[in-house]
């Protein structure tokens, strides 16, 4: 017979895993509020974007030159 206590093998082994489950759920926690590496892109896109049309509204338009055809296919 094995001189060790199984019962009390179990019992470390489900507090290590308690305590394990535990700290996985306080990251998830902390991290919720942050974005992701894709949500910091696409925020990042969508600023350019923003403005770099304003950008372009913000632009006087050339005057058309009556001497130039527009071509249509």
């Amino acid at each position: 017979m094995f001189p060790m206590n199984y019962d009390e093998i179990a019992k470390a082994r489900r507090a290590d895993l308690l305590r394990e489950a535990e700290k996985e759920r306080l990251i998830k926690i902390a991290q919720a509020g942050q974005p992701t590496l894709i949500d910091s892109i696409q925020i990042k896109i969508g600023e350019v974007l923003t403005k770099t049309g304003g950008r372009l509204q913000n632009q006087t338009q050339p005057k058309s030159n009556p001497d130039q055809r527009v071509l249509e296919n």
